[in-house]
């Protein structure tokens, strides 16, 4: 039995919770095909929401897109839903992992390349 060979490459969204712009959100959804409704929906949720962090007596950037509420992570997905996609590639919310499998080294990391 052959030994097979993997390579992956693991990538995070810097920041991604506190990137998401409003107008190019709704964009995005109505480019998704969503109606202009809850496009809208999601521009006002958005621009309407803010949260700060507190950690030791420094407050950190407010979020746009608050990481706590169920709906954020949702529309994050659907912001990022642009990103590569096809066989080996995953990804949950912020989180990206290419994988490359094949007999050879070289081989596997090329298929994660051509992602």
């Amino acid at each position: 039995m052959a030994c097979k060979k993997v390579a992956i490459l693991k990538l995070n969204v810097a920041q991604a919770f506190l990137s998401v712009r409003p107008r190019r959100m709704a964009y995005r959804l109505l480019a998704l095909g969503l109606k202009a409704r809850p496009a809208l929906f999601a521009e006002r949720f958005i621009t309407k929401r803010t949260a700060s962090l507190v950690l030791d007596g420094k407050t950190r950037p407010q979020a746009r897109l608050p990481q706590g509420l169920p709906l954020s992570p949702v529309l994050l997905a659907l912001y990022l839903a642009t990103a590569p996609a096809g066989p080996g590639v995953f990804n949950y919310v912020d989180d990206f992992a290419v994988l490359g499998v094949s007999r050879t080294h070289e081989n596997a990391k090329a298929a994660v390349e051509r992602v």
